[in-house]
């Protein structure tokens, strides 16, 4: 019964809090709401939520900017009044409907599932997820505007779709009529944020910033005249503290001092206490102009723009206004209310009346910079520097026109003219520190806008803009600081919504970041940057469709930045669209000269950001090859990280893919599936098992990756991997067991520095036939670099590696003994400076060694206590000291001179004989040092669109490391990794020809002539950077990087006459060709026994054919097929003691044939799998085929 009596006590169930249908982001001048059942309307406020039925309004000159919880921006202009009818729900089969009643709106809907709806008294708009604006007028005629997607425009007496660039008109009873317009966004100019800068037009003394400071110096008396009027001229010079000092000492002495009076109430106004200045400006008798002004200004900063206009317009109807400052604020106020035609008309006026002043041709200029209109902004630049070459506001605008140009060095220039001219104006200060963001130059952007904020602390966009830099230096805690403090200063603040969703994006919180960027957007719907970073957001969010259109959005407000389309083309990408991202990453290409920075891109492990990156993946190798030369920035890792890949040899790939992690030591944590574009944090594993066979042998591998990226104290990431490989034999009589453990760690503890380590150790057992085989080998490098600027870097690399290999065990004849050593040291240091936008200065010091002793031991039966002994020890010292220089002459010409002294010393000693009789030992020493000053010159001469000739003259002495940090390559052109052997000497000459024909066609043609010269101790290689290249993760390279030749040629010296030439062909979206053919003429030198036969390995005769295939199925197929000439693997004759003059010839020929290869790549649509297919040596009649496969998945 308790039980019964508990039932019956009645449950009360409290209902989840309602969430508002849409957010109030910003208001600018008087904004209202009421609930539906309310007839009062109330103020409404920043951050205010908005329910089904509210309605909201604006004010005369005043706007209202909303984001819906469905992500739909809307901007209400000045009398405007929306109802917000219902929200969409699902469950109910709701859609979003709001109601325009009266005013202008403009509306961007991101996604186009929404079945958001906006009626009018006229009619109805479907929106289909678009941008687009609605007027209506006082009679109801409704007036739509379509910017982007499709809009369904009806009434019950007709329907219209209205498409881009379209415009309908539908009037109360009448069907809806289709227009077609030009420039559709000049009539939204309505909905950008535009800065109003009162205070810059006014002056209180004298307009001429010459004859101040001269001025100044002449006056001589204290009294309040004198001390009103010193003050006065520190206002008008910027130097407001000064000022105040002497409109108080000024009121001190006489209360009622009316210059001095004004002054301060102008103090108050560069201040921002309103309250202040009105109280001064109320001690003041009558109405003169300058106290008009003052009134005006307080009314502008106030928000109370209506009467501000009105102070205005009675101002410069009065006929005695000595100074044009009232035309020129009226302007702003047209500007701020999307009319810049009427702007453009009060500044014509203005010339009327003020004739000959260089302040109305400034703002004339930037009205038209405002209205997208640069070439009449740069005409009326000049107009002004005509009518005073010393014009501050003409610098000024100058300097911001050329900065919208993507012009940094002119902006610059112009800023520091302004700067000059007026040190204490804060917008000189804030322009450079803007420039200096942009190009992410921490250290004097920092400068710059701390001072613009010592000298404006509320200057417009100043904080959010420092606050974005430190987000670029990722120092997080910093600038969330300064963002709190901007925002809570002006919630508007556009540069700062979106410098804080970058942060928040920076710390891995996609949804804020994308209501924060979504707030930027709708308040500034101009602002490139919001909308790149805008699409950031959608892609890490998995809404590909969105991400490219805020790209093609930021695309039409920056036509000159290369970072959007670099965006595209990885998304293209990372989608299996090859034909896409090869186009995104040409229009790239051209325009790199405008690109600001690429830091906050994020360089994958394989480089893919960079432009080269979507041809290689189609099998364009050489267009590839063209395209990351031309946008090659040694200061950026995925120039060096991408290169890697197209460098089949050793020595080439190591040093590009040091550089690239010594440059972006975290470049090896992100994630292993779907792009991030921008760095993101996250840990990520993968594991998987390869699988190799071939008549030879066959091999199984396993592993597992774990790598990751964290931002929460700094930059920080890591990377481990263990394998796992078992080799049996086939034909062969090698087996193995092996196992490796490699580990890497990057950061950048402050934005200046960064560190860079690997390690890695592998352990191998195995038997060569049927005696015992082990190897170890550890091996560790560290480095790291210093940013004295965003154009000068300090370079440094440690390296240590240890390798033993051991092999004994019986034998028919007795017992053997094998032991091999090796020890490398590296050390290596490099400095790259830009002395000015066309000269790049490079300098370093290298120093390397390599210590590889040898033992081979057999005991004989007859001699088991008397072991033969053959001992070799080799030592190789090397140490380079460089000089380079790249010189853009002119757009066309880019000149690049080198000089490197660089010492080489080779010594072996060998003994030979048996232990126990010293009389059998022969000894022998070898020793060689080659000490030369070597030159390298090279050149690259454009002409019209991507057409290009490359020439190199090099002379290189491989050294002993295995890798340098100097560059590789002469004006693109790389050094021969290929015939050289370390300690050998190579001098080569080469020109090559790289033409565009089309989107579709690029050839290369080429002439190289190589001289080598391995020396009397050649064959001896260096060790590899092992393990390095597993950092680049799952690396998918096309087989048409493959290098054709079968093996490493071994010899002293010879020379080699090449000639080539190369087609790459993209036929469609999916399918592309390539070929390639070279001719080769070599022979080796310098030793009687060969001299005459070809250098190994090099075919007279190459031609390769290959296609790939890719699509958005996430399959990817590539073949290729290879004729190659008679050739050797080794040549080697040796004179016969019964017949001198004649040889025994032992060499090896290769026959001529065709070999050919394919590739298959699939992964799921999510990633999570991939298969990964060889088949290589098909129809080969030198080598067995190859059968490869490698399935991984990845969490």
């Amino acid at each position: 019964m308790a039980i019964l009596a508990m039932c019956a006590i009645p449950i009360t169930v409290q209902a989840a809090p309602e969430l508002p249908a849409a957010k109030i982001i910003n208001i600018k001048g008087a904004g209202h709401y009421r609930p539906e059942k309310v007839q009062q309307w109330s103020p409404a406020s920043v951050n205010q939520g908005l329910f089904a039925g509210h309605f909201v309004k604006t004010g005369d000159l005043s706007k209202m900017a909303l984001l819906f919880v469905d992500q739909t921006q809307l901007s209400l202009n000045q009398n405007s009044q929306l109802q917000i009818k219902q929200v969409q729900d699902s469950q109910k089969n709701l859609d979003t409907t709001v109601r325009l009643n009266q005013g202008r709106s403009w509306t961007q809907s991101k996604q186009i599932s929404n079945r958001l709806t906006m009626e009018t008294p006229s009619a109805t708009a479907a929106i289909r997820g678009t941008d687009w604006e609605m007027e209506v007028d006082e009679n109801g005629k409704s007036t739509l505007t379509v910017l982007s997607g499709a809009v369904e425009f009806y009434n019950e007496q007709g329907r219209v779709t209205v498409n881009k660039n379209e415009q309908a008109v539908a009037e109360v009873g009448k069907a809806p009529v289709k227009l077609i317009i030009l420039n559709p966004r000049n009539r939204v100019q309505w909905v950008s944020a535009y800065s109003i800068e009162t205070l810059r037009h006014i002056y209180l003394h004298d307009e001429s910033l010459s004859h101040l400071q001269q001025e100044l110096a002449d006056i001589k008396g204290n009294d309040p005249a004198n001390l009103t009027k010193r003050g006065n001229i520190h206002a008008d010079l910027g130097q407001w503290i000064s000022a105040e000092q002497q409109y108080r000492d000024a009121i001190e002495q006489q209360p009622n001092a009316v210059g001095a009076l004004l002054g301060m109430g102008y103090v108050e106004l560069h201040r921002g206490d309103l309250k202040k200045a009105e109280s001064y400006f109320a001690r003041m008798p009558g109405d003169s102009e300058l106290l008009a002004l003052g009134h005006a200004t307080a009314l502008i900063q106030g928000e109370q723009f209506k009467s501000a206009l009105e102070t205005l317009q009675h101002l410069i109807s009065t006929p005695d206004i000595k100074q044009p400052a009232a035309y020129l604020m009226l302007s702003d106020l047209m500007v701020y209310s999307g009319e810049p035609g009427k702007a453009i008309e009060t500044l014509q006026q203005a010339r009327q009346r003020f004739p000959g002043n260089p302040r109305i041709a400034s703002q004339t200029a930037r009205v038209h910079l405002f209205a997208d209109q640069p070439e009449e902004s740069g005409k009326q630049i000049q107009e002004a520097f005509k009518l005073n070459p010393h014009s501050l506001d003409a610098y000024l605008t100058m300097g911001a026109l050329a900065r919208q140009q993507g012009d940094a060095i002119g902006a610059e220039s112009a800023f520091l003219v302004a700067i000059t001219l007026k040190p204490d104006d804060d917008r000189g200060w804030y322009g450079l520190g803007s420039v200096a963001s942009e190009k992410e130059d921490v250290k004097k952007g920092r400068a710059h806008l701390n001072q613009a904020l010592a000298i404006q602390p509320n200057g417009p966009g100043y904080r959010g803009e420092l606050a974005t830099l430190e987000t670029f230096a990722n120092n997080l805690g910093i600038a969330e600081a300064e963002y709190q403090q901007a925002l809570k200063d002006d919630p508007g603040d556009y540069v700062s919504l979106t410098g804080l969703g970058l942060l928040e994006l920076k710390r891995g919180n996609t949804q804020p970041a994308l209501e924060s960027f979504l707030k930027a957007s709708v308040i500034e719907p101009r602002y490139a940057r919001a909308h790149m970073y805008t699409a950031v957001t959608y892609y890490q969010l998995g809404h590909v469709g969105r991400a490219l259109e805020e790209l093609a959005r930021a695309k039409e407000l920056d036509e000159k930045d290369p970072f959007p389309y670099m965006l595209a083309s990885m998304i293209y990408g990372d989608h299996f669209e090859a034909g896409k991202a090869v186009s995104e990453g040409r229009e790239a290409l051209q325009r790199m000269p405008y690109l600001k920075s690429l830091n906050q891109i994020a360089n994958d492990q394989k480089g893919t950001a960079n432009l080269g990156s979507s041809l290689a993946f189609f099998g364009m190798e050489e267009w590839a090859f063209n395209h990351a030369q031309e946008s090659y920035n040694p200061l950026w890792g995925g120039s060096h990280l991408f290169l890697a890949d197209r460098y089949p040899n050793l020595f080439n790939k190591n040093s590009e893919l040091f550089q690239g992690y010594l440059v972006d030591p975290t470049a090896f944590g992100g994630s292993t599936r779907f792009q991030t574009l921008l760095p993101k944090p996250g840990n990520y594993l993968s594991t998987g098992i390869r699988y190799n066979y071939q008549d030879e042998y066959k091999a199984y591998q396993p592993y597992f990756t774990a790598n990751g990226y964290t931002n929460s104290l700094f930059p920080l990431a890591y990377f481990l991997d263990a394998g796992y490989v078992r080799v049996e034999p086939g034909s062969s009589a090698i087996s193995a067991d092996s196992t490796t453990l490699t580990a890497a760690l990057g950061a950048n503890p402050i934005h200046e520095l960064g560190l860079f380590g690997f390690a890695t150790q592998t352990d191998t057992d195995g038997k060569l036939g049927i005696l015992p085989l082990t190897y170890k080998s550890d091996r560790l490098d560290l480095g790291g670099h210093y940013k004295f600027s965003p154009t000068s870097q300090l370079w440094l690399k440690l390296g240590d590696n240890k390798e033993k290999t051991r092999l004994s065990g019986r034998i028919p004849d007795g017992d053997l003994a094998y032991s091999s050593d090796t020890d490398t040291r590296e050390y290596q240091l490099r400095h790259i400076f830009s002395v000015d936008a066309n000269t790049q200065v490079t300098w370093g010091y290298e120093t390397a060694s390599l210590d590889t002793p040898q033992a081979l031991s057999i005991t004989l039966p007859n001699y088991p206590d008397n072991p033969a002994v053959n001992s070799i020890k080799a030592q190789n010292r090397s140490s380079d000291t460089y000089f380079s220089g790249r010189f853009s002459l002119t757009d066309a010409l880019l000149v690049q001179t080198d000089f490197f002294h660089q010492r080489y010393t080779k010594k072996e000693d060998a003994s030979l004989g048996l232990v126990g009789y010293p009389e059998t030992f022969e000894y022998s020493q070898k020793e060689h040092t080659e000490s030369e000053l070597n030159k390298r010159l090279g050149l690259v001469y454009r002409w019209g669109g991507n057409r290009l000739m490359r020439a190199a003259y090099q002379e290189w002495i491989r050294p002993a490391s295995v890798s340098t940090l100097s560059s590789i390559t002469t004006a693109g052109i790389p050094v021969d990794d290929q015939l050289v052997s370390p300690g050998g000497r190579s001098v080569r000459s080469k020109v090559q020809m790289e033409w565009e024909w089309n989107p579709s066609t690029f050839t290369t043609l080429y002439a190289d002539n190589r001289k080598v010269k391995n020396g009397p101790v050649a064959g001896i290689l260096s060790s590899y950077l092992e393990g390095l290249d597993k950092l680049k993760g799952n690396k998918l390279i096309n087989a048409a990087s493959i290098d054709a030749l079968e093996g490493t040629p071994l010899f002293d010296e010879g020379n080699a006459l090449s000639a080539g030439v190369a087609l790459n062909r993209i036929l469609s979206r999916h399918w592309s060709v390539y070929t390639r053919y070279v001719y080769t003429d070599s022979e080796i030198t310098g030793d009687s026994r060969v001299e005459g036969f070809p250098i190994p390995y090099l075919p007279r005769h190459q031609l390769v054919l290959g296609a790939t295939w890719a699509g958005p199925q996430r399959i990817f197929v590539n073949a290729l097929a290879i004729w190659r000439g008679d050739r050797f693997a080794t040549v080697d004759r040796e004179e016969r003691t019964d017949n001198p003059g004649t040889y025994d010839d032992y060499s090896k020929k290769l026959r001529a044939g065709w070999d050919a290869g394919l590739r298959a790549y699939w992964e799921s649509q999510d990633k999570h799998w991939s298969i990964d297919g060889v088949v290589a040596n098909i129809f080969s009649q030198n080598n067995s085929t190859f059968y490869g496969i490698d399935a991984k998945y990845r969490f």
